[in-house]
């Protein structure tokens, strides 16, 4: 008995040693680097995979009060496509009850209908539309970029998080099966390999 216990103790030792060797070379050998190609190619192969369950907008907005005097010169900037007059609106961000200017980025539009509630009421909204509406509160200003309904393929740049992950993934995987490739050669060459 107390043989088989230092028998077990010793190959689970060996065992932890193994694990820390593996987790080593894997920490020592992957390759992290994910590259703008490695990013498109993964996307071109599997995109079909990516299908939302949510509805994404890309747009930028501003809310302000009824009070500003110079309301038409805000909806000039507003839909000016000059970069100094974008820097005119952010430069006049503090003016604003809420802004968003960046619209490259893909945004729940379920979230924007949160902070414009007057959205709930559009109907059709499409793509490079303005909106403009006036109530209570105050003014809105909205330019719509792009639109991307439920069951739509997912953009490539709001996957691009779960893209690395699953590249990662991969690599991990195919790397460890080399190294326990390796390992298992090495203890056979050594005849260390027990087969049970």
């Amino acid at each position: 008995r107390e043989g088989d216990i230092q028998e077990l103790v010793k190959n689970y030792e060996q065992e932890l040693l193994i694990d820390r060797y593996k987790k080593a070379l894997l920490q020592q050998e992957l390759d992290t680097l994910i590259t703008e190609v490695d990013i498109n190619n993964y996307y071109e192969a599997n995109k079909h995979v990516y299908r939302l369950n949510e509805e994404l907008i890309q747009l930028k907005y501003i809310h302000f009060s009824n009070d500003l005097s110079d309301k038409k010169e805000l909806v000039r900037l507003f839909k000016s496509n000059e970069q100094e007059d974008l820097d005119e609106l952010v430069a006049r961000e503090l003016e604003f009850y809420s802004f968003s200017f960046n619209d490259s980025i893909w945004v729940n539009y379920r979230e924007v209908e949160k902070k414009l509630p007057f959205l709930k009421d559009e109907k059709n909204v499409k793509k490079n539309q303005f909106i403009q509406k006036e109530d209570s509160l105050g003014v809105y200003l909205l330019a719509v970029k792009d639109l991307r309904n439920r069951n739509d393929i997912a953009p490539k740049e709001y996957v691009v998080p779960t893209i690395q992950q699953m590249i990662l993934h991969k690599r991990k995987l195919e790397l460890m099966n080399e190294i326990e490739k390796t390992i298992m050669v090495d203890a056979i060459n050594n005849k260390q390999f027990e087969q049970y």
